[in-house]
């Protein structure tokens, strides 16, 4: 995959709310010419399925004139982080971007122009972002009572955390790729240099996971999976504390973050 700015800056993978920010501090000047922002399609996403569309669509307005107006050369990583992947391990896989994605890209593209819901789809869209709100909740909790199971297990907390499950852990991402996908998932030769922040960080949330550390909420899957993004050669930007703090101070990684000065 080829990348999507010269060498002369470093790509920034952003998150969301780093898009609604730069509704009241937009990025300029030496910034931008020294980094590139770089919009993906999990952050297209949360925008058309948030209860903000209801609340305050003008903020999600901002958001996506943001990513259209920042984003380096207004590119956008319209993969799923799942096909994304796919197409790291095997770059002639097929992905038809527009089929899979044309609800999304339309309604956002809608709003972006100025349109707002009617009122006969405002209690339409609210009903559909509650369940959207549930099935997340069912996904995270099949792996918080995964590990409530795990931990139930578990008697030497220290040599739990001390195990190392890196290749567990890679079955584990090859495994979703391929449902996603509907392939065998990953190559065998996959480069994993290629998800390294993903795959520590990855690791440490489960084994938090195990050892009854943390309870996974709705959205942490979103946070989680944009990591697949960030290639050693890229950052992310995020303020939110889990992450940070995973990236920073328990992983020594923080080269990978792009933090405010």
């Amino acid at each position: 995959m080829s990348e999507l700015v010269s060498e002369a800056k470093t790509e920034i993978i952003c998150d969301t709310h780093i898009w609604y920010g730069f509704r009241d501090k937009a990025p300029e000047g030496e910034f931008l010419e020294k980094y590139a922002p770089i919009a993906t399609f999990l952050k297209i996403d949360e925008f058309a399925k948030s209860y903000k569309v209801i609340r305050s669509i003008d903020e999600v307005r901002a958001a996506i004139l943001a990513v259209g107006e920042y984003s380096y050369n207004g590119s956008l990583i319209y993969d799923p982080p799942l096909i994304y992947l796919k197409k790291l391990s095997e770059p002639d896989f097929e992905y038809d971007t527009y089929a899979n994605l044309r609800g999304i890209l339309n309604f956002t593209q809608d709003i972006a122009n100025g349109k707002e819901l009617s009122e006969d789809k405002i209690e339409e869209f609210r009903k559909y972002c509650e369940l959207r709100e549930k099935w997340l909740q069912d996904a995270v909790d099949i792996f918080n009572d995964e590990a409530a199971v795990i931990q139930a297990r578990i008697r030497d907390k220290k040599k739990h955390r001390a195990e190392d499950s890196t290749l567990l852990n890679r079955e584990f991402i090859s495994w979703y790729a391929g449902q996603v996908t509907k392939t065998d998932g990953l190559s065998d030769d996959f480069d994993w240099t290629q998800i390294e922040l993903f795959g520590k960080v990855l690791k440490i949330l489960f084994n938090d996971l195990e050892l009854g550390a943390i309870r996974l909420k709705p959205n942490d899957w979103y946070d989680l999976f944009l990591l697949v993004y960030v290639n050693p050669n890229r950052k992310v930007w995020t303020n939110d504390n889990r992450w940070t703090r995973y990236i920073k101070e328990r992983l020594g990684l923080e080269r990978y973050l792009y933090e405010t000065q």
